[in-house]
């Protein structure tokens, strides 16, 4: 199906779905990138602190070379002032010997014991790890070891470096729930924009799906309607300052129109009607007229042949009277002759 065909609701559905995918897409890529800064942060820290512990160590070092320590002197302070660094809560520095005995550590138990031999939970030789590590000039270590107040190894991160002068591994370490929990508070972060940027777009989509599905049904609903006949229907939305507000605009006036075309059309099939009816009228009254005279001639035609008859009648009385008339002559001119005779 084209795009063109699509309803109206895809159409604006759609980009709103492009925008969350890619959203969630960037978001992820993003988390992913937080997450490797994260960590590269903490290990270029846990590099720093342990250099500047060897800092330390290196100080300690020259005032035993000026010859105001002695190296024990030296070796003590420094123990105590790398001892005493702490960062982010409870982190904290070690110091083992390249034999692997402990010189430096909060867990006092385990200052002056060996543990190049000791393995974590997954079998890494932690202190062995790091002294080799920090003979290569210092690299870091994932293993597993308990928080100082606990017995339960977790997952960390460390670092060792040399201090040559005395073979000093200097080391440090971060634990990866620390990481995690600083990630997730910033994570949640973002999720949390980013899911209300994501609500909000939606929103925004329903409220345009309703604000112009609705009314473009209503329009093509009345366009039916008028289509059909209906020129009493309402049109909605023509104060709307949109495209939908101009069609329904334009919709009254087709109804306007389309009412007054249909109210010429009864009036001029009324006037149609009358000019038929007013004929029919004069056609009717010049048949009566006709009729009417037809009648009037008859009846003269007929007056006319009575006085015909009446005036022969008439005729014939005279002819008769005159006729008698010349008889009653006659015999009053004999009777006078008589008289004479007499």
């Amino acid at each position: 199906m084209s795009f063109a065909r699509w309803p109206i609701t895809w159409k604006i559905s759609l980009p709103i779905a492009t925008i969350l995918i890619f959203t969630v897409a960037i978001c992820t890529v993003s988390l992913n990138s937080l997450y490797s800064a994260m960590f590269t942060e903490r290990l270029s820290k846990i590099e720093d602190i342990s250099n500047s512990a060897t800092s330390i160590a290196a100080y300690f070092h020259d005032l035993e070379k000026s010859g105001k320590m002695t190296r024990e002197e030296a070796q003590t302070a420094a123990k105590a002032a790398i001892g005493a660094i702490r960062f982010e809560g409870n982190n904290y520095v070690f110091v083992y010997d390249t034999d692997g005995t402990n010189l430096v550590h909060p867990k006092t138990s385990l200052v002056g014991t060996n543990m190049m031999g000791f393995k974590d939970k997954t079998g890494v030789k932690i202190v062995e790890e790091l002294i080799r590590l920090a003979k290569a000039d210092g690299g870091s270590l994932l293993y597993y070891w308990p928080r100082a107040n606990s017995e339960v190894a977790i997952a960390k991160y460390g670092w060792g470096a040399g201090f040559k002068p005395w073979n000093w591994m200097v080391g440090t370490g971060v634990y990866m729930d620390d990481l995690d929990a600083a990630y997730w508070s910033a994570a949640t972060t973002i999720i949390a924009l980013a899911f209300v940027g994501a609500i909000i777009a939606i929103a925004i989509a329903v409220i345009a799906v309703r604000n112009t599905v609705g009314p473009l049904r209503a329009l093509t609903a009345n366009m039916s309607s008028l289509a059909d006949g209906d020129t009493e229907i309402a049109i909605q939305g023509a104060d709307r300052g949109d495209e939908i507000g101009q069609m329904a605009s334009a919709m009254e006036v087709f109804v306007q129109n389309e009412a007054e075309r249909r109210e010429l059309e009864v009036q001029q099939n009324s006037s149609q009607e009358d000019a038929a009816r007013k004929g029919a009228e004069i056609q009717q009254l010049s048949s009566d007229f006709d009729q009417q005279i037809t009648e009037m001639m008859n009846i003269i035609d007929s007056s006319v042949q009575n006085l015909q008859v009446a005036s022969a009648d008439m005729t014939g009385v005279a002819a008769q009277t005159t006729e008698q008339s010349g008889l009653v002559s006659n015999a009053s001119s004999q009777a006078a002759s008589n008289v004479e005779t007499v």
